[in-house]
């Protein structure tokens, strides 16, 4: 990663300006780092913890840092942040046992191929008000019907609620690249669970190599999975043998147009252009942001990095 600085940040190194950067954009969730962590998500390969101890305990970047226990913080942040983290990680405990069950039934429903956690949660935290962000892959060209059976179970078994339910992301098994890389979505990326058919997690791993640009110390440790490939449930098998695959095809795409005609009616205050972008319609992918987080994101990271003298390059921060 290159950076140009101006003061202060011209004055330290660039181990110490990757790993300000590093805490900086966590700071932006409230979530104070381990130095593991801190390596983790580090753009710098070779990178010992001793060196990075080391680099946070001299100056300039002693005074910019806080550190509490083996947390590390902006130093304008209270030390709360640290109390906070481990009541979020207590809580996270308990929801993540929620996403497991709730995984054993997302997995029936016909054409589901693979369940993975997102969000928060995947980072070992939960706040208060927090969902189970759920990313899930389906069979191909069955996204829409996947996606409209979803919004059926949660209406009448969970009264709408997507507390235990929130699928922003769905998209097809030969459909695993995300599209947009920044650092965002590659923390997202390379923060992933998967609770069901770790074969595609490996293949969805391998779609997104591209996020060793940004976390060359978060490659994933891919091997051929001891666990068979999850054959269909009783449901699928059945609706298949009755369904023709034709007529399911038809049905995916009249779905994939009901839903791009319901969000353009529900959002009308949106310019095409943004509206395509938080709710993708395409026939093997589908999101759903009602609010711009990755925008917000970027600019409230940009914030932090100007306030601290520096200029990220731009990959970094588009």
């Amino acid at each position: 990663m290159q950076f140009k600085s101006s003061m202060p940040g011209a004055m330290m190194t660039t181990l110490q300006r990757d790993i300000l950067c590093t805490v900086a954009y966590f700071d932006i969730f409230d979530h104070p780092l381990r130095l593991s962590e801190i390596h983790q998500y580090l753009p710098l390969q070779g990178v010992t913890l001793d060196a990075l101890e080391a680099a946070c305990s001299v100056e300039p970047l002693r005074s910019r840092l806080s550190k509490i226990e083996d947390h590390y913080f902006l130093e304008s942040k209270s030390e709360k942040l640290v109390s906070d983290r481990r009541i979020k990680e207590r809580r996270a405990r308990w929801m993540w046992k929620a996403a497991i069950v709730m995984s054993h039934i997302i997995r029936r429903i016909p054409f589901v191929r693979a369940v993975f956690v997102s969000g928060e949660l995947s980072k070992g935290v939960a706040s208060k008000h927090s969902d189970i962000d759920f990313f899930i892959v389906t069979a191909e060209n069955r996204v829409w019907i996947c996606r409209t059976a979803f919004a059926v179970f949660k209406k009448i078994f969970l009264f709408n609620r997507k507390k235990f339910f929130c699928y922003n992301l769905i998209a097809s098994e030969r459909h695993l690249q995300i599209r947009d890389r920044n650092i965002y979505t590659a923390v997202e990326v390379v923060t992933v669970k998967p609770l069901f058919n770790e074969n595609l997690y490996e293949r969805f791993i391998r779609a997104n190599s591209w996020t060793v640009q940004y976390f060359p110390n978060s490659k994933n440790s891919l091997r051929p999975s001891s666990r068979a490939i999850p054959v269909p449930f009783l449901a699928e098998k059945i609706l298949s043998a009755v369904v023709a695959s034709d007529a399911f095809d038809a049905l995916d795409r009249w779905l994939l147009e009901k839903w791009r005609s319901i969000w353009k009616e529900r959002y009308q205050e949106l310019a095409p252009g943004e509206l395509e972008h938080r709710f993708q319609c395409r026939r093997n992918i589908s999101t759903a942001y009602v609010g711009d987080f990755l925008h917000n994101v970027m600019e409230k990271y940009r914030h932090r990095l100007d306030h601290y003298g520096i200029v990220h390059a731009n990959q970094f921060v588009a």
